[in-house]
């Protein structure tokens, strides 16, 4: 395949953040292949001169020098905290053209066995090139890359650091294959290769992991985790943990859990601890009441719920918050890649009378100051918040939270700013913002008959219309099937409730679920 193809796909890709993909082995590669270009510092000489310098010199890797008054450096600090061990990249580029040279994190290598921290995706072009060159188009190579990964030791999560691999990943097929000529220096905790050839993704990798994946005997990197790691949570193995782990009291979580009466910094982080290390798809129903205003000016909070990267296991939070008229001030979180919230992830939260001061949540997914995403139900009364959220990319971000499915809001605000600019919002949701700016279209119109079946008019153009049914507020009901024109009593009354129905059609618009009737009412 052509350079031109690959830089070219790969500057799109940045662009839209990020690849899609399952990384495969490569078959051709062998652990004696890899162990060829593996370099451990105690085989060599102590050098005299040991200072660390932020990119290191390549020359001594070729067989000629290289001509430095061409060299074009560039250097890359992840920013992704949720994940462990690779800090920073930097890249040498030799050339007498002036080259763009870039490089962005991705997520999809999570799924590669042994993967240590995150992927990254580092290219390079001519700096007035054409980014997108025709087929036939020759591209033009720089003369020599060089690419060192920098690792925290200390981060690692209990791999060796003599069992790191550099691993490298063709943009457009997805195979890894191990980059055989790498060089690791494990005093300045750095791997440099050569990757003039190799413009793409690349990682680094527990041996021991990765080798027994692809069927090869990996006994010589077989290791015991010390404790300390061996009994960490899959929460913390993932992710930053802020300051909750400082906070944490674990015989009040003892004492209490899963109902806690919170009135202290160190109550509250404990009730997020029980929460993101209990049983996945599993969650206690858990209650949080809070006693007293709390303040967390200088804590690094992070979110309540959330769902593994890694292993897609669901630790969400389920239940009950009354704030019971106090104040949760200064709340301030840096999700990463996670649902950013006070809540990050739920399917179920009720949440009434408490306030939120002085805010600022930063995310990448979806983000809200109380809740980051809520699939379910959920009844929010007297729930007001002010603050900043902080959007990064894409994100769907709302006052209170930021995408839910079926929230039910009465008597809540939120006065927001965005990204630190002055104006100021007051949406509760993203749903709720959505529907503002797409308008709320009674294209149907229903009629309810005595034996309590509801029948609807015909219109084309709206694609999955569902019925919907609400008895006091709580949704009890949503078809599958929205070819009916009758809705019969016995598809919805079918417990025979006492209460106030309310019926109504919804129908995917754009990217919300939007209503698109008029309402029906009765009490039976």
């Amino acid at each position: 395949m052509k350079r031109g193809k690959i830089t070219a796909i790969l500057l799109v890709a940045s662009m839209l953040m990020g690849l899609a993909g399952c990384a495969q082995a490569n078959p051709e590669t062998t652990k004696e292949d890899a162990d060829e270009g593996r370099e451990e510092t105690e085989d060599t000489e102590e050098p005299e001169d040991t200072e660390e310098s932020e990119i290191s010199d390549p020359t001594e890797e070729t067989e000629e020098p290289l001509d430095e008054s061409i060299r074009q450096d560039f250097s890359y600090e992840l920013t992704d905290k949720d994940h462990w061990g690779i800090t920073s990249v930097d890249v040498a580029l030799y050339d007498e053209q002036e080259f763009y040279i870039d490089a962005f994190e991705d997520s999809w290598s999570d799924y590669v066995p042994g993967i240590v921290g995150i992927s990254v995706c580092v290219f390079w072009m001519p700096a007035n090139y054409d980014y997108f060159p025709d087929s036939d188009q020759e591209y033009p190579t720089a003369d020599k890359v060089f690419l060192t990964v920098n690792y925290d030791e200390d981060a690692l999560m209990g791999v060796p650091e003599k069992n790191l691999l550099m691993l490298f990943c063709i943009d457009d097929s997805f195979d890894c294959s191990v980059v055989e000529d790498a060089k690791f220096d494990y005093e300045k905790n750095q791997v440099k290769a050569d990757i003039t050839e190799l413009d793409g993704i690349f990682m680094l990798v527990d041996a021991y992991e990765w080798y027994q994946s692809q069927g090869i005997d990996a006994s010589e990197y077989a290791y015991e985790l010390p404790d300390e790691i061996k009994n960490l949570s899959a929460w913390e193995k993932e992710h930053d943990t802020g300051s909750i782990m400082d906070l944490v009291d674990r015989d009040y979580i003892e004492k209490n859990a899963p109902c806690f009466y919170v009135s202290t910094p160190q109550q509250l982080a404990s009730a997020v601890y029980f929460v993101n290390t209990s049983e996945p798809g599993w969650p206690y129903i858990t209650e949080i009441y809070l006693e007293n205003d709390i303040d967390l000016t200088g804590y690094e909070w992070m979110p309540m719920g959330w769902i593994s990267e890694r292993t897609d296991d669901v630790y969400e939070f389920v239940g009950y918050i009354d704030g019971q008229g106090h104040t949760i001030n200064g709340l301030t979180l840096d999700c990463g890649s996670e649902n950013g919230g006070f809540v990050g992830y739920s399917t179920n939260v009720t949440m009434m009378n408490i306030y939120f001061t002085n805010a600022n949540v930063r995310s990448t997914y979806d983000l809200g100051i109380c809740a980051g995403q809520v699939i379910g139900y959920g009844y929010w009364e007297n729930v007001h918040a002010q603050g900043n959220l902080e959007k990064v990319y894409s994100t769907k971000e709302g006052g209170l939270v930021g995408w839910d499915t079926d929230l039910t809001f009465v008597n809540c605000s939120a006065d927001f700013t965005v990204n630190g600019e002055s104006e100021v919002y007051h949406y509760l949701s993203y749903h709720q913002k959505r529907e503002e700016e797409i308008g709320i279209t009674e294209t149907f119109k229903l009629t309810l008959n005595d034996d309590h079946s509801v029948v609807r008019d015909d219109h084309d153009g709206f694609s999955m219309l569902m019925w919907c049914v609400e008895l006091d507020g709580e949704t009890i009901y949503m078809s599958s099937n929205s070819d009916s024109l009758t809705l019969e009593a016995d598809d919805y009354m079918f417990s025979q409730r006492k209460g106030t129905y309310t019926i109504y059609l919804v129908a995917h618009v754009e990217d919300i679920y939007i209503r698109v009737s008029n309402i029906v009412e009765f009490t039976y």
